[in-house]
Order: structure tokens, then sequence, then C-alpha cells
């Protein structure tokens, strides 16, 4: 699934709280497996953020071109080279400290940071109550 406008959330709801584990905007991809090329899938729910359009190709003919076709392929790894690198600054982010996250957020995915409402940032970030939001809040247009 190829994200051509809008913004795809990956639900997580182990606890009663529904939590952000990925985001995905526009020119991302992402499949209901583990990966493209896997047959196992997570559990966990596709949430549709905002208008969105995606193009959806099943992963066996997904696989099939890769295999198939050398710039699908190199396609393929330049998405997965920017998964790789958001899983990066996500992980930098969530191991920040509450009062840094707003500030991290703005900084390594700035289209997440003006895209999403503050409840979607709260959710993603991991901020438990609104008192420390506001508190990164003020940190972020502090510093």
């Amino acid at each position: 699934n190829f994200v051509i406008k809008g913004a795809v959330a990956v639900i997580n709801f182990t606890t009663k709280k529904e939590i952000i584990e990925r985001l995905y905007t526009v020119n991302s991809y992402f499949s209901g497996t583990k990966h493209a090329f896997s047959k196992t899938t997570l559990p966990y729910t596709i949430k549709f953020l905002r208008t969105t359009i995606i193009y959806e190709i099943s992963n066996s003919n997904f696989q099939l071109a890769v295999n198939q076709f050398p710039d699908v392929k190199n396609i393929y790894l330049i998405l997965k080279q920017q998964e790789l690198n958001y899983y990066q600054s996500l992980i930098r982010i969530l191991r920040s400290p509450n009062l840094y996250k707003i500030k991290q957020l703005a900084e390594l995915q700035p289209i997440l940071y003006r895209l999403l409402t503050i409840n979607e940032k709260m959710s993603y970030l991991r901020i438990a109550n609104y008192n420390e939001y506001y508190k990164a809040l003020y940190y972020h247009l502090k510093n």
C-alpha cells in the first residue's frame, strides 16, 4: 500500500487506550504484514487519520514485481531505507524524556509535527496527559 494523499496510522489496542505505533504519510508505503515479503500479519489496526488515497497492490504481485523488474526493486530498497530512517528517528524521540518529545518530533519528523492533532501527538509520543504535553510544547516553543 502506497500513500498518495493523507495519513495512515497503525494502531495498537493492547491497553484500553488507542496507541499510535507508526504513521505513514505521502510517499510512504506500508503492508498489513510484518514486511512486504512476509505472510505473517500483525495484531494492529490501520486507521486513516485524514482523507487518504492509497494505491494498493497485493504482496504476491509486489514480490513478483520486485523480483522481476530491477527498477521496482530499487524503488523498494529506497522506500525500505526511508522506513529504517523513520524508525531510527522514532526510537530517538520515544527514548527522550516527555519534556523533549515535542521538540524532537518537530526536528526529526517535521511533517508529522505539523500534521497531527494534539491527541494524536500524545498517542504517538506516549504522553499520558495534557499537563505533560503542554510542558513539552512550552519547552519546544521556548527553545
